[in-house]
């Protein structure tokens, strides 16, 4: 999905890593979004982007309602991510 803010011209893409009609379509679980800046996709959280505050966007305590959509730079960064995932969920 594209998303192009006018109001602050800034670009979004997310990707569902499962595709739309395969739940849980949740930021940080299966859907991650990425901002172009500077004529490059960077993965949200990471310096510069949008939502940068992992205590905000993307903890599993947190109650903001765009929870996790800061998580794509934690997912790159962290080669242990998906691991801890599931293991959240199981």
């Amino acid at each position: 999905m594209f998303e192009n803010q006018l109001s602050t011209n800034r670009l979004y893409v997310s990707v569902d890593l499962n595709g739309y009609g395969n739940p849980p379509n949740r930021w940080g679980y299966d859907l991650f979004t990425f901002e172009f800046l500077d004529g490059e996709l960077r993965a949200m959280g990471d310096k510069g982007t949008s939502y940068t505050n992992l205590n905000i966007y993307c903890n599993k305590n947190s109650t903001s309602p765009v929870n996790g959509i800061a998580c794509a730079h934690l997912a790159k960064t962290n080669t242990d991510y998906f691991k801890d995932l599931v293991r959240y969920f199981k």
